[in-house]
C-alpha cells in the first residue's frame, strides 16, 4: 500500500491523463515542471490530485470498461476508473497491479471534502503526532512469495530500504540537484 488508511497526500503536479510523448514536449515546458531528463510520457492531467488508501474509498463502483492494467490488475492509465455510487460520474483511478503502489487517486476537479460525523477538524500538531508513535521505518523485511517467515525460514527473507523511504530520498535529491544548477553541494562546517 502507498497510503496507511486514514490517511491521504496531495500531489501538487499533473497527474493521470491526457499523457503526452516526451518527443512532443518542449524542452523549456518540461524543466519549468521540473523534469531533466527525458521520460516516456509526461501527465496533462488536473493537478491537485488526492490519494488514499484502497480501503478508504466510500461510496464509489469500479468502471469495467476502463479496467486497462497489465498482467495482474488495474493501472488506472485510461483515466478514472472509479464512479460515483450516486451520480455515475468518474472520480477516482483504483491502481492494483503487482508492479505498482496500491492507491486510490481521486481526481481533483470530480471530487470534494467533507467533515465527517464526530470527527476531529483539526489536524493534529508535530508533538501529537509523534506522541502516537506512527511511523514507517527506513528498512523493512522482504520475503520471497510464498516465503515463510518465521524462526528457521530465514533463506526466503532479507533486509532491505522501505520503498516509500526510497522513493522519498530519490525526490529528494533530483530537487536537489535540480536546485544546485549543476553546481557542486556542500554542506556548511563539513570537511570537503
Amino acid at each position: 500500500m502507498l497510503m496507511e488508511s486514514g490517511t491521504f497526500a496531495v500531489d501538487p503536479e499533473p497527474w493521470g491523463p491526457p499523457w503526452q510523448a516526451w518527443e512532443e514536449i518542449d524542452p523549456d515546458e518540461a524543466a519549468a515542471r521540473g523534469v531533466y531528463a527525458p521520460v516516456h510520457t509526461l501527465s496533462n492531467g488536473a493537478p491537485g490530485a488526492i490519494v488514499i488508501a484502497p480501503g478508504d474509498t466510500r461510496g464509489t463502483l469500479l468502471i469495467p470498461e476502463k479496467g486497462g492494467g497489465y498482467c495482474c490488475g488495474l493501472d488506472g492509465a485510461d483515466g478514472p476508473n472509479m464512479a460515483c455510487e450516486a451520480c455515475g460520474l468518474p472520480v477516482a483511478s483504483r491502481i492494483d497491479d503487482c508492479s505498482l503502489w496500491q492507491a486510490v487517486w481521486l481526481a481533483p476537479n470530480a471530487v470534494r471534502r467533507l467533515p465527517v460525523d464526530d470527527a476531529d477538524a483539526a489536524p493534529l500538531s508535530w508533538q501529537e503526532l509523534m506522541a502516537e508513535g506512527k511511523s514507517t521505518p527506513p528498512f523493512e523485511p522482504i520475503a520471497a512469495w510464498g516465503a515463510r517467515m518465521r524462526a528457521g525460514y530465514w533463506s526466503n527473507h532479507w533486509w532491505s530500504w522501505s520503498p516509500q523511504w526510497e522513493a522519498a530520498a530519490g525526490r529528494a535529491l533530483a530537487h536537489l540537484l535540480a536546485a544546485s544548477e549543476g553546481q557542486r553541494v556542500t554542506q556548511r562546517g563539513a570537511a570537503a
